[in-house]
């Protein structure tokens, strides 16, 4: 009876204890974003890449977002449409809508790729249902 006392309670103090470490980790995340995203408004351009890849890397969408957005731009760096589309395609992916209002815009456009109207709608209305209504009057520009 003492044993499996024990083992049930080292389960639940190794589960409390990661989730204590996934908040930690989630903490220190969204600092070192926030940071990032501070260099960038300043026009710290070669800081902020350096701060948001690490983020973009183990899949933050506002990370991978912006790093789209600084290779499309070529802030900092030369511009990158390759880059571009595979950090956006990365953000868009996981639901967020100005990547994927970016990727509509570049397929409409045919920047970084290929013009592909259908393309652009697919990802224009995926923006639009993400929560960027803007999105559908794009269609027309």
């Amino acid at each position: 009876m003492r044993s499996g006392f024990f083992r049930q309670s080292l389960r639940i103090g190794a589960l409390v204890l990661g989730c204590v470490i996934a908040l930690f980790n989630q903490a220190a995340t969204a600092d070192e974003l926030t940071d990032a995203l501070i260099r960038y408004a300043v026009h710290d351009y070669e800081r902020a890449i350096e701060m948001l890849t690490p983020s973009a890397d183990r899949g933050n969408a506002v990370a991978q977002m912006q790093l789209g957005l600084i290779h499309a731009r070529g802030e900092g760096v030369p511009r990158d449409d390759v880059a571009a589309i595979d950090w956006l395609t990365r953000a868009a992916e996981q639901g967020q809508s100005e990547a994927q209002f970016e990727l509509g815009v570049m397929n409409r456009d045919g920047s970084g790729t290929p013009i592909d109207g259908k393309r652009a709608i697919y990802w224009f209305e995926r923006a639009a249902e993400a929560g960027a209504p803007h999105a559908f009057n794009a269609i027309d520009e």
